[in-house]
């Protein structure tokens, strides 16, 4: 991995950092290398105490919106499967959120429930819950 891919990871852990902050929980998150495969390192999203959930793909960070989508699903991952936390939530439905990025979008969250609809692009939940 570049020393710019994972400079795109880490500036997306801001953002989602952000986002699990605005939704009430106060974990603390960080990219980092869980060991290596085929002489590469692999990055996963951590927990603060070293736990993190392996089953996602590595981490890769491609352009900003890889990053920023790579990021996020794993933070969804990492707090379901590691915390038994779906994250987040619609505040309208009391239903698990998706982070989907059609091609040539950004990043967002959306509520599948009904119609669906989008509930803010990832890294801007705090717009939904000033404090």
């Amino acid at each position: 991995m570049t020393a710019q891919a994972l400079g795109r990871l880490k500036d997306a852990l801001v953002l989602v950092q952000g986002d699990v902050f605005a939704s009430g929980l106060s974990f603390r998150l960080a990219v980092r290398s869980v060991g290596s495969f085929r002489g590469r390192p692999v990055y996963r999203v951590i927990l603060e105490d070293g736990r993190f959930y392996g089953g996602q793909g590595a981490l890769e960070g491609e352009t900003e919106e890889d990053a920023l989508a790579e990021v996020a699903e794993g933070v969804q991952d990492l707090f379901a499967e590691v915390l038994n936390i779906a994250w987040p939530d619609c505040a309208v439905h009391n239903r698990g959120l998706h982070m989907l990025c059609p091609a040539g979008s950004s990043p967002a969250w959306w509520c599948y429930f009904g119609e669906g609809h989008l509930v803010a692009p990832v890294g801007e939940l705090s717009a939904l819950n000033p404090s």
